[in-house]
């Protein structure tokens, strides 16, 4: 949570010009809306939804493909 930086507002980034930091974490936009919706302050950015969402869906279709792949070789031994 230290290394990505998503405790921090977007804004701050944006003044500092560190902003490409910090945008390629989908955890941040999620955060970033959270903020929005709790505190009313911050923004909320229809690409940031839109990238969580495309990135979410691809890390699970990704999941699901190697687990169906290793699923045979597991061996459950106790």
């Amino acid at each position: 949570m230290y290394v990505s930086l998503v405790v921090l507002p977007l804004s701050l980034f944006q003044e500092k010009g560190y902003e490409w930091a910090v945008k390629y974490n989908p955890m941040a936009y999620i955060i970033e809306t959270t903020r929005f919706l709790l505190l009313n302050e911050g923004r909320v950015s229809m690409f940031g939804i839109v990238y969580t969402s495309v990135s979410s869906i691809l890390i699970l279709l990704a999941g699901i493909v190697i687990f169906n792949k290793t699923e045979k070789s597991f061996i459950d031994t106790i």
